[in-house]
């Protein structure tokens, strides 16, 4: 919508993230989003780093799980 790009993730609890207990608290978390018209990464975006520079999971960022009712 104008100059702003939305990104909505919905993963199947069931089928993909078993056997993560959404009742245990945190997780760690990172997500990155790659610049790349056909000719290669120009750069990236990422939100908890530890993806882009190089896998470092240390990095990342807590997040709280939800489910949707």
């Amino acid at each position: 919508s104008g100059t702003t790009t939305t990104y909505e993730i919905a993963i199947p609890w069931d089928t993909h993230l078993a056997p993560i207990d959404p009742d245990q608290g945190l997780l760690s978390f990172s997500m990155l989003v790659n610049d790349n018209d056909g000719n290669g990464r120009e750069g990236w975006i990422e939100w908890g780093s530890g993806l882009g520079r190089g896998k470092n999971p240390e990095l990342f960022l807590p997040i709280a799980l939800e489910t949707a009712m």
